[in-house]
């Protein structure tokens, strides 16, 4: 059976349009559902995710809330915003009303779990590092 490709490109809840130009340092956001066989690219910096007819990303679940939560290109990360979903937002099993998604972390929204592919390129730790080691003596 034939992947499912999904991509959402412009998101009509978000203050970018199709017109404008995308945040520096933007990378799409990539996510694969493997129980639906499906894969989703959000190539806008901002989508709302949710059941409502008016999602950019529409999960049509009972446990998913009309406007379940906002994926967001922020200062060059990719964060997930719970929208206060009855359900919640889990990012590697723990709940969470907001959190940066690093590839490889997985993304739950009601019934539906996603493995992140792509999104932010290196985690805050990482960079907290590189900047100790830009102000190290000897470099």
């Amino acid at each position: 059976m034939s992947e499912k490709r999904v991509i959402i490109g412009h998101a009509p809840h978000g203050a970018q349009g199709p017109h404008l130009d995308l945040p520096v340092g933007f990378v799409p956001l990539e996510l694969r559902i493997e129980a639906e066989n499906a894969s989703i690219e959000v190539s806008c910096p901002i989508a709302m995710v949710g059941r409502h007819t008016d999602a950019d990303l529409r999960f049509a679940f009972a446990d998913v809330s009309r406007r379940h939560c906002r994926l967001a290109f922020v200062n060059g990360q990719w964060r997930v915003y719970d929208l206060k979903s009855l359900n919640g937002v889990f990012v590697n099993n723990v709940r969470t009303d907001e959190a940066t998604l690093y590839a490889g972390d997985m993304l739950r929204i009601g019934c539906l779990t996603a493995l992140v592919v792509a999104a932010t390129p290196l985690k805050v730790a990482n960079d907290k590092l590189r900047q100790i080691a830009d102000v190290w003596p000897g470099n």
